[in-house]
This record gives structure tokens, C-alpha cells and sequence, in this order.
């Protein structure tokens, strides 16, 4: 699903928007044994399953709430899915800050909707976000500073693997988490 490609406005738009310096610790809670800083598609928010993302957020607390709420969703969490909390260091990963939501908004993001879609037709809601992401991945952005859906923190998307292995350094093992 590529079809913003073509949206020139939006084009326009996320090309005029200028990149700051990221430079800071980003937090990520991942399933016990998987790599914190392996990227993948999982058809989010801010990736329609055609190029490999990283989420992460930039509190324990926020990455957290990202997961608990997935999980709060599913008919029942098998007790032997374990999940481990890591920090990650990440310096100088250029970024667009899309933390504003009016700016959000003028990029075409239904901020009414924001977080409020049951669980089954989220995939409507993230329409417009994938398409923001895919603009800015096809314009070798590095990563979107993002608000969170779930929680006050912001979250850092870093859009290629490339960018993860330039950007951040050695993961620090923060344990186990309980749900």
C-alpha cells in the first residue's frame, strides 16, 4: 500500500517539515528471547506492513502502556509469553517531530479518533499515519518523534534497520515485566 506516494500535498508537506537531532535513551519491552532492536513490520500505527520499523518509547512507563494495552485486547495472554524491558541509548538519529497534534492534524491524522478505535478496526484509524511514515520513509527520513496513543510519553519510530544500527547503541537489560 503505497497510494501517498502520489499525494503531492502530503509530499510537499512532510518534505518542508525540518529534522532535529534525537539524541537521548528510548525504552522498548519485548518478548523474552526476541532482540530489542530488531526491526520489523507489524502493520502499526506508523508502518503498513510494507518497510521494517522500531517502536520505543521514551519511558519505561510509556512502552509499558504501548504493550499492555495490545495485550489488554487479545481473548487471553498465555502465562508462558514472558516479556523483557530494555533501554536503549540512541544518538543523533535525525527526526521529524510530529508531537504536535495540530500539526498532526493539518497532515490529515482524525485526532477525534486518536487512540479510540476498538481494537478489531484500528487499522482504519492508523490509515493516514502509515501514510505520513511511508512519505517519510520514501524520503530517507530516519525516524518520527511521535505522541503516544496509549500514554502521555512520546514515542521514537526509527523507520529502517539501517537507521537502528547507525543510531543506537548496546541494549541494557532492564528485566522481566508482569502483566
Amino acid at each position: 500500500m503505497r497510494p501517498t506516494l502520489r499525494d503531492i500535498e502530503l509530499i510537499d508537506a512532510i518534505e518542508a517539515l525540518p529534522t532535529e537531532a534525537f539524541t537521548d535513551d528510548v525504552f522498548r519491552l519485548v518478548r523474552d528471547g526476541r532482540h530489542p532492536t530488531d526491526c520489523w513490520h507489524p502493520k502499526g500505527r506508523w508502518d503498513d506492513g510494507e518497510f521494517d520499523v522500531l517502536y520505543t518509547s521514551t519511558s519505561a512507563e510509556g512502552a509499558t502502556a504501548e504493550v499492555g494495552y495490545h495485550l489488554s485486547q487479545q481473548p487471553f495472554v498465555p502465562d508462558f509469553i514472558s516479556y523483557r524491558m530494555f533501554r536503549i541509548p540512541v544518538d543523533g538519529i535525525q527526526v521529524v517531530n510530529l508531537l504536535d497534534r495540530s500539526l498532526l492534524g493539518s497532515l490529515g491524522v482524525d485526532l477525534a479518533t486518536w487512540g479510540k478505535s476498538e481494537y478489531v478496526s484500528r487499522g482504519d484509524e492508523y490509515v493516514r499515519s502509515q501514510e505520513i511514515a511511508a512519505v517519510a520513509t520514501f524520503h530517507e527520513r530516519e525516524g518520527l518523534l511521535v505522541p503516544s496513543a496509549r500514554s502521555s510519553e512520546a514515542n521514537l519510530v526509527i523507520l529502517t534497520q539501517e537507521c537502528v544500527d547507525n543510531h543506537c547503541g548496546e541494549p541494557e537489560d532492564f528485566g522481566l515485566v508482569d502483566f
